[in-house]
C-alpha cells in the first residue's frame, strides 16, 4: 500500500517517485563534513551544498503524467505517498 486512502489499493498502475536526497545535497571539496547538519538555524542548506529540488521535478513528471492521461481519455490522481507503508511492501 502506498497511501492511506483505501481507494489507492484498487488502481491498476501505480508510479512511485524517488529521490536520493544524499546525493543531491552532495557537497563539492571542502564543504561540510560527512554527517553534518545539512541545514543552518535558518532552515536553508549550509554554504557550499546543493538544494533539493525533488519535490519540484515531482511536480514537473506529475504535470506531463497528468498532460498525457487526460490526452488519452484516462483518469489520473496525484496524491502524497505513506513512505513507512511504502518501506515496509517494498522491503
Amino acid at each position: 500500500m502506498t497511501n492511506r486512502n483505501p481507494a489507492a489499493g484498487g488502481v491498476p498502475v501505480c508510479l512511485v517517485y524517488v529521490a536520493d536526497n544524499e546525493k543531491r545535497l552532495a557537497t563539492p571539496t571542502g564543504g561540510p563534513p560527512p554527517g553534518a547538519p545539512r541545514t543552518g538555524t535558518s532552515g536553508n542548506p549550509p554554504a557550499g551544498a546543493r538544494p533539493s529540488f525533488g519535490e519540484v521535478d515531482v511536480g514537473f513528471i506529475g504535470q506531463n503524467v497528468y498532460l498525457f492521461y487526460a490526452s488519452e481519455g484516462l483518469a489520473v490522481w496525484f496524491y502524497g505517498t505513506d513512505r513507512e507503508g511504502l518501506a515496509r511492501a517494498m522491503n
